[in-house]
């Protein structure tokens, strides 16, 4: 319902509304650059639909139910259309009428709020597939992962390893400085995260999802790791001399947003003023970072050189960690500020998937009761 005194406000139209909300995203500057890309390509996909051509008074939540279920049914012939990616347009357009709600205040009620977010097609009937949780990485798996990369010298080992033993993204891997992890209390900060901006063709470096800056204690295994790893940078420097490279970042404002643009100067380069040095945990042989896509390259070759490790990929070890938590009876809070959720609800959907050992435990439990189990 749009209410009557906003004048002409209510006939703008849905790609106009998007606009304006992405407008203000941007301008509010709580979040990553990732997502603010994200959002961009969304809301462009949005825009290119003939419902974004209706002006808001009427838009009803059967229509965007309706398109909403095409492109559920988009995503089963066509693999570039996952749920993430359907979810991701959901999001957008939930903020976005949100937005005509307040500050807007051009709407009374959220179209979106009665769309049911990802509907199965009726043909399934009574016999839906059954949807698997992610796999875990073991232990043993970790081992084989991180001996087939050493051996090959490829340095993706220890962004698997950081992330196995702390949940961090990939880019949150590839972000981590020195400066941010503390020896003395087995602590990390997580504040920044890495990304390729494909627009201006170069690496940057910006805020963590939701901007959100946390801390993650970690124990003795990860603290060799990490030690290990400081050690091998210092004698990689020594042995490489004057071909070893530095790592720097600058700042690039764009409107009131701003980017760290990254880049790799060798010892006796002439270092522009405005370049800061960072001295990032993740590097190659030569000193220069480690990026997201290289690590990602890593996964991929494993995944199809390891068969006991088909189809692995990066986010499987942020699930295996969470996963170990959750068997470990860590607290659903202690779970969302150690992953960095936005909200309890994402960690608790996390918990809907627990592994199947620990639904087989509780399911026993009704044997215990019964007596039939001692």
């Amino acid at each position: 319902m749009v209410k009557k005194e906003c004048g002409g406000k209510k006939n703008i139209t849905l790609h106009e509304l998007l606009d304006v909300w992405l407008q203000s995203e941007e301008l509010s500057n709580r979040l990553s650059n990732g997502t603010i890309m994200l959002y961009r390509y969304v809301a462009s996909r949005i825009s290119s639909e003939p419902i974004a051509h209706e002006r808001l008074p009427d838009i009803t939540s059967e229509m965007l139910q309706r398109y909403i279920d095409s492109l559920k049914r988009l995503a089963g012939t066509q693999k570039m259309r996952s749920d993430s990616y359907i979810r991701s347009h959901i999001s957008v357009l939930n903020q976005a009428f949100e937005h005509a709600i307040f500050p807007m205040k051009i709407l009374e009620i959220n179209p979106m709020r009665h769309v049911c977010n990802l509907k199965k097609p009726a043909e399934e009937g009574i016999f839906p597939e059954f949807e698997e949780a992610l796999p875990i990485i073991t232990y043993p798996q970790l081992l084989m992962i991180v001996n087939y990369l050493e051996d090959r010298a490829n340095p993706a080992a220890l962004p698997i390893q950081i992330s196995y033993y702390t949940g961090m993204r990939i880019g949150e891997v590839a972000a981590l400085a020195w400066d941010d992890v503390d020896f003395k209390h087995k602590m990390i900060i997580v504040r920044r995260s890495m990304r390729y901006n494909s627009t201006f063709y170069r690496m940057e470096l910006g805020t963590t999802k939701r901007a959100k800056v946390r801390s993650i204690f970690y124990g003795d295994a990860l603290d060799e790791i990490l030690k290990d790893a400081f050690e091998r940078q210092k004698t990689a420097r020594l042995l490489a001399g004057d071909s070893y490279k530095d790592n720097y970042y600058r700042e690039i404002s764009e409107g009131k947003r701003c980017y760290y643009e990254i880049i790799s100067y060798n010892a006796h380069d002439t270092i522009p003023p405005d370049y800061t040095p960072i001295n990032f945990v993740c590097t190659r042989k030569n000193g220069i970072y480690e990026a997201p896509s290289t690590i990602r390259a890593a996964c991929h070759m494993i995944s199809h050189k390891i068969p006991e490790l088909s189809g692995f990929h990066f986010h499987e070890l942020r699930h295996t960690y969470t996963t170990n938590l959750i068997n470990m009876g860590a607290s659903p809070k202690d779970v969302q500020e150690l992953l960095g959720h936005s909200d309890i609800s994402t960690t608790m959907n996390i918990y809907a998937h627990a592994s199947d050992s620990s639904k087989r435990e509780a399911a026993e439990m009704l044997d215990r009761i019964t007596g039939i189990r001692s």
